[in-house]
């Protein structure tokens, strides 16, 4: 097994982080009713990914026969649970909650975002280091999902001012809905920037 934590984040809320190393074959030798989920695909690196979400999701629930579906729009469905997922280059992601909505984004440490800062960070927001850059992204691509019915654009969500840290927190205003803010945690390592909320709004 490649968990790195599971996280609770209140009484019924939990994240979880798990780092890609097993093979499609191995996952499946360990669990091979997940056959049916990925038998279409093709690319080793997405069977990976799609495994390695189950792989976390058992090891957060402790049920291994849970199914994630999929609404119209696209956003997760998992029967008992909120739900949301994200992976990046060697990591998935999966928060968990009863009763709230959440989000969840994870982006690998690249200085490839700063070839694109300008089509999602607004001139109003901070970009001066790429940790500042890769929040920002991360930090709204949790938003996005958070909020998943406004359909939100980049420049739809600004992040409030913030002091650069390694675990913190930042405001994110969607600006769809006037002055409504939520809290997202953030951590920032050598490999990946986690993102993600529990749906804790603020003025």
């Amino acid at each position: 097994m490649a968990l790195i934590r599971v996280r609770p984040l209140g009484d019924d809320t939990f994240m979880g982080c798990w780092r890609i190393e097993e093979t499609s074959a191995d996952l499946l030798q360990r669990w091979p009713h997940l056959e049916c989920i990925v038998k279409n695909y093709h690319n080793e690196e997405f069977r990976r990914e799609k495994l390695c979400v189950y792989a976390l999701l058992y090891a957060m629930t402790g049920e291994e026969d849970l199914m994630v579906g999929h609404d119209a729009a696209g956003k997760p469905l998992l029967d008992g649970w909120h739900v949301s997922l994200t992976d990046t280059r060697g990591f998935v992601a999966v928060i968990l909650s009863r009763n709230h909505d959440v989000g969840v984004d994870i982006e690998f440490m690249s200085h490839r975002v700063e070839r694109i800062v300008s089509r999602f960070i607004r001139e109003d927001e901070q970009q001066d280091t790429l940790e500042e850059m890769l929040v920002n992204w991360s930090a709204k691509e949790t938003t996005y999902k958070y909020f998943s019915a406004d359909n939100l654009q980049y420049f739809d969500m600004r992040l409030r001012p913030f002091i650069p840290e390694r675990n913190g927190y930042v405001e994110v205003e969607n600006l769809k809905r006037n002055d409504t803010a939520i809290s997202v945690g953030y951590e920032v390592n050598d490999e990946y920037v986690l993102t993600w909320t529990t749906g804790r709004e603020s003025d």
